[in-house]
């Protein structure tokens, strides 16, 4: 799985792993990029969280509709076409912006949320309709 080096696919100190309910296995890595492999370690697509973002990446969530990934104290979420849908901050999650969100867990319309503190959020998601 992933590579080294630009070429598409390849990881940079790799940081969470994701089943895709659809096949395959979503990896974040440190630089905040979420690569899509088939069962086989083939590369499929890749979402960038934006350029300039300070701090790591934390948090990868995914569900059928949307692949959720939270920084510091952001988090991105994109449809299976790989356009950045929305980005929360802390402030319209209704969190302290100074915690940090350090993980993410996506299931049944729930996202539940990790900080940095050990407190975990539950927020109700709905699909794009």
């Amino acid at each position: 799985f992933g590579g080294y080096g630009q070429e598409p696919g390849a990881l940079y100190q790799p940081r969470r792993l994701e089943p895709d309910p659809g096949g395959g296995l979503w990896v974040l890595d440190q630089r905040g990029r979420a690569v899509h492999f088939d069962e086989f370690g083939g590369y499929l697509q890749e979402l960038r969280t934006p350029a300039g973002e300070s701090g790591r990446a934390g948090g990868l969530a995914v569900s059928v509709e949307a692949v959720w990934v939270c920084r510091d104290s952001l988090v991105w979420v994109y449809d299976r076409l790989e356009r950045r849908l929305h980005t929360f901050t802390a402030a319209d999650l209704g969190l302290a912006s100074a915690v940090p969100l350090v993980d993410l867990a996506h299931r049944n319309g729930q996202l539940w949320v990790l900080d940095a503190r050990g407190a975990i959020h539950r927020f109700q998601v709905q699909p794009r309709q």
